[in-house]
């Protein structure tokens, strides 16, 4: 019933044009039509904002006053949300409430409107929430933000035949008609975690905290109006997997996320993303096959597992049933369930798939030698990869080019090829991530584009301004190369603003963190305001010092090969001045 699914097979009947140039499959380009940047009345004193951004802006009319679900990625989206509630409701803002940590980068904007300090306006939220903001750029920074480029279009061009029609739960990432955007993030200060039934403004407001793309997402019910505001049911299959590199999204956390709301009596469906759902039946059937969806993927994935089958092979074996994809919230506009399935195979059994053969692979560039070499050399390879791509074969050709580039990454022929390969993959794709990872990668090996800064940990001076001191003292640990640090040296921080501490030892080719190292050879008196110039090099050590901003107390060369041994040339070049 189930058969056999290619990897991904070509069909250029689909492969249309949008209205900004962009081709891509017709699908995507109607699903577009899904974020129109409107507000939706959902319910009597119920607005949902959609097409402002990736995710909604929510208002609830409360008894005592407006309350406000999430606020957007900045000001300025947050301010243009606000205006448009504000032609159909003068209520007075009493609250916000975060569904997750991802779009709260608007908040400011509802504070100023309301005019009172910060604790007086009510902002709840997860208990893990301000935590996870805060890890997001730290340690794995350059590639969660290669990532984001990569997954949501960011390096596409605004219009043309590479262009963006949408990206799937959205119609872009941030606004391209907004040329800069503010950051007016406050932190909440009413937390949960876990089950809360609380009152909101004069309305009754339940909280359940239930895993979904993140680890602090709450499912908030209104019983009284018989809605309830989600982040599980998207308007595209879940995404358990998402290209950009995330941590193990559990299934069986949004099983549960979903049984609870169908356990609600609820008439009207708000997503983060997408259009919102009324009528108790369509509810109802949204939230039950978006359920059934991921069940399949999880229990399809297990059972073969079971059966001692490789992950290729399983890949290749589920496939989700056609039923799925007469809806939009069940289709693969977002991520692809073949991806999904490698992750759960990942999460549940990581990533040996038990074939022996496995266990040692060849090196990528020897593989690649004896490939080319057993073709008959480069030029039989780029003719099997050519005719592979006249016949529509792109997923072959890319992998052909592929062998040829990990010999020679300034290889034209195979960086042409490859490109090809990868936009004709984008165009006849239904996924918008796929869409945007082919098209940018398309374009970096075609010189269109230069991803190169997003690939370095060179964080702004705001971003280090905006997490506790010892975050980029410690993210420093994974940017040390061994091969510059075979040798021990402990070097203390202090930070006089906010009266904190941190260390860093290296040893022997490992940097260990810490917050107070008594044995250590080298110290550091400043502020952080300093460090964050420091590190993003918009200064100096020696003009820190000169200003009064930074004591040094230890050996400076000793000091100088400390930060020699990481990846931050502007650190080491500061300390050496």
């Amino acid at each position: 019933m189930y058969g056999h699914a290619m990897s991904h097979e070509i069909d250029r009947t689909v492969i249309t044009t949008g209205a900004s140039g962009a081709i891509a499959h017709r699908s995507m380009i109607d699903h577009s039509a899904r974020f129109e940047r409107r507000l939706h009345q959902v319910a009597d004193g119920v607005w949902c904002y959609v097409g402002g951004g990736t995710a909604n802006i929510t208002f609830v009319d409360a008894p005592d006053g407006l309350i406000v679900i999430d606020s957007g990625e900045s000001c300025e989206e947050a301010a243009e949300a606000l205006a448009a509630v504000r032609k159909v409701c003068s209520s007075p803002l009493r609250a916000m409430i975060w569904s997750h940590y991802h779009y709260v980068q608007g908040t400011a904007v509802y504070l100023d409107e309301t005019s009172v300090e910060a604790e007086s306006f009510p902002i709840w939220a997860h208990t893990d929430s301000e935590r996870l903001l805060a890890s997001m750029g730290a340690e794995v920074g350059p590639m969660r933000t290669l990532g984001l480029v990569g997954q949501f279009g960011i390096a596409l061009p605004g219009n043309g035949p590479d262009s963006l029609p949408n990206v799937g739960i959205g119609p872009f990432w941030k606004d391209p008609n907004r040329p800069a955007t503010t950051n007016g993030y406050v932190p909440p200060n009413r937390t949960v975690d876990g089950p809360t039934d609380t009152t909101i403004a004069g309305e009754r407001v339940v909280f359940t905290p239930v895993h979904s793309d993140s680890e602090d997402t709450l499912v908030i019910w209104l019983p009284d109006r018989y809605t309830c505001v989600n982040n599980h049911l998207w308007p595209a299959l879940f995404n358990i997997y998402p290209l950009r590199g995330e941590v193990y999204r559990d299934p069986n956390g949004l099983l549960e996320a979903f049984d609870l709301m169908l356990s609600y009596e609820l008439a009207h469906l708000v997503g983060v993303h997408g259009p919102p759902i009324s009528g108790r039946h369509e509810v109802h059937t949204a939230l039950t096959d978006s359920r059934d969806s991921i069940q399949f993927l999880w229990d399809q994935t297990v059972r073969h597992m079971n059966a001692g089958r490789s992950l290729g092979d399983i890949v290749e074996r589920v496939r989700l049933p056609e039923r799925f994809k007469a809806a939009y919230y069940t289709s693969e506009f977002y991520g692809m369930a073949q991806h999904h399935v490698r992750q759960i195979h990942c999460g549940v059994r990581g990533w040996f798939d038990g074939d022996a053969t496995n266990l040692f692979p060849l090196a990528e560039r020897d593989e690649a030698e004896r490939i080319v070499r057993g073709f008959g050399g480069r030029d039989a390879v780029l003719a099997e990869a050519r005719s592979a791509l006249d016949d529509d074969e792109a997923a072959w050709t890319a992998q052909l080019a592929t062998y040829l580039l990990r010999l020679d990454r300034e290889d034209g022929d195979a960086r042409r090829l490859k490109a090809d390969a990868l936009r004709l993959t984008a165009q006849s794709v239904t996924s918008a991530n796929v869409r945007s990872w082919c098209m940018t990668q398309a374009r970096e090996l075609e010189g269109l584009v230069s991803l190169e800064r997003f690939r370095n940990h060179h964080p702004s001076a705001r971003r280090v301004l905006g997490a506790a001191p010892e975050v980029y003292v410690h993210a420093l640990k994974v940017q040390l190369d061994p091969d510059r640090a075979d040798f021990e040296v402990g070097v203390q921080w202090y930070f006089s603003d906010t009266r904190t501490d941190a260390s860093l030892r290296i040893r022997r080719g490992v940097a260990i963190p810490g917050k107070n190292d008594s044995a250590a050879d080298i110290t550091l008196d400043l502020d952080l305001p300093t460090w964050a110039a420091l590190y993003a090099g918009e200064t100096t050590a020696s003009d820190a010092e000169v200003a009064g901003d930074l004591t040094v107390t230890g050996d400076r060369t000793m000091l100088a090969s400390f930060f020699a041994a990481f990846d931050q040339p502007q650190l080491a070049g500061s300390f050496l001045t």
